[in-house]
């Protein structure tokens, strides 16, 4: 139970701290609300006041976190103190990012002036260390995959993450992309599902990481690499007399004729083409007037043994395409040919030697007469 003595103590240390409290003048404080820095760089915390009131001033700012002093400068007019309380954090971190008071005081011998701010809040950001985009497989055309796109070293870390192809005004459908996560690494991920064709093969697709804070948005693209199968398929002649009819794949040649045949096909990768004919395989099919290198083949001198169906095989690990053709031998050498081409060629020229020798040899007897009658 109190006793007397130590209820007037009591009250007595009661009435001094009721009456020291009516000693401090409140002064109005104004802080900005907020200051914004990039993470690791310095931030500038300021507050500011007035009074007419005499003494040094004194101030700092507090967070749930930190304190700091500040240096408090004033200027006087017509006896009116303007004062600005400033405090710079130097290295910012993580940490700091909280609502700092600022706390001015000034002290008298009777009254004392004080006043406390409403808070500036730090924010701080920190732009991407990296940008980076993955398969998590292949690429084949007509299989559906994935492309995951992974942004380190940014903060905050409620980014945007968008997609875009070939450029970074073709924006791709949101419902093919994924909702933005962060992961264990303390990385932030978004997969683009889709299925690729073959038009996607050496296209760029984009992702870009933005917020409202970064000074600029962080982009990063892949080129697409699809795989496909061979999808077309062409014969063409190198060397021959005749022309292929791509309809038919029908060949009739002249006997003794050297024909060259080349096989081409599309296909990522380049598919391996080999030439197969229809009696024997690769390596029993040649003989002295046939050869076969790879895509290429070649008939030396066409004869009744060479004729037959030529088969053309372009395959890589995503599929297989081929194409046959026909090719059989009629009588007629295109060397008979030739002969008779150029033996056409000799007469002509004989034929035009013989003229011009005729008309020399008159106009030079013309000559000759006109001579004489001028003689005589």
């Amino acid at each position: 139970m109190m006793t007397t003595a130590s209820f007037i103590v009591f009250s007595f240390y009661l009435l001094v701290w009721q009456f020291s409290k009516q000693l401090a003048v409140h002064i109005p404080v104004s802080q900005p609300p907020e200051v914004i820095a990039a993470l690791g760089t310095p931030v500038k915390l300021l507050c500011y006041f007035n009074c007419s009131c005499p003494g040094r001033a004194y101030g700092g700012f507090s967070s749930s976190y930190r304190k700091v002093f500040a240096n408090v400068t004033c200027t006087t007019v017509d006896q009116e103190k303007f004062c600005e309380s400033k405090s710079i954090i130097v290295n910012t971190t993580l940490d700091d990012e909280k609502t700092f008071i600022c706390n001015v005081k000034i002290p008298g011998e009777n009254t004392s002036f004080e006043g406390e701010g409403s808070g500036t809040k730090v924010i701080l950001y920190a732009e991407p260390s990296s940008v980076e985009i993955k398969e998590d497989n292949p690429l084949v055309e007509g299989r559906s995959a994935n492309l995951t796109c992974m942004v380190r070293g940014m903060h905050p870390q409620n980014i945007t993450l968008s997609w875009f192809r070939n450029d970074l005004f073709s924006a791709l459908p949101n419902e093919l992309t994924s909702t933005p996560i962060l992961t264990s690494f303390g990385e932030i991920q978004s997969v683009l599902s889709f299925t690729p064709n073959i038009n996607d093969h050496g296209t760029s697709y984009w992702c870009q990481a933005s917020h409202p804070l970064w000074r600029r948005n962080v982009t990063q693209h892949k080129l697409l690499d699809v795989k496909s199968g061979p999808r077309t398929i062409n014969v063409t002649i190198l060397k021959g007399l005749e022309t292929l009819n791509d309809l038919s794949k029908f060949l009739v040649i002249p006997k003794h004729t050297y024909i060259e045949l080349s096989c081409s096909a599309d296909g990522n990768p380049k598919p391996l083409i080999m030439w197969f004919h229809e009696k024997e395989d690769y390596k029993n099919s040649i003989d002295s007037s046939l050869v076969i290198h790879k895509h290429i083949l070649v008939i030396k001198e066409m004869t009744k043994e060479s004729e037959g169906l030529y088969t053309c095989v372009a395959n890589n690990s995503y599929g297989m395409i081929n194409v046959t053709v026909s090719i059989s031998a009629t009588e007629g050498t295109g060397i008979n040919l030739l002969l008779i081409y150029f033996t056409i060629i000799v007469i002509c020229n004989i034929i035009l030697m013989m003229a011009c020798l005729g008309f020399c040899l008159l106009v030079k007897q013309k000559g000759m007469v006109a001579l004489y009658f001028a003689k005589y």
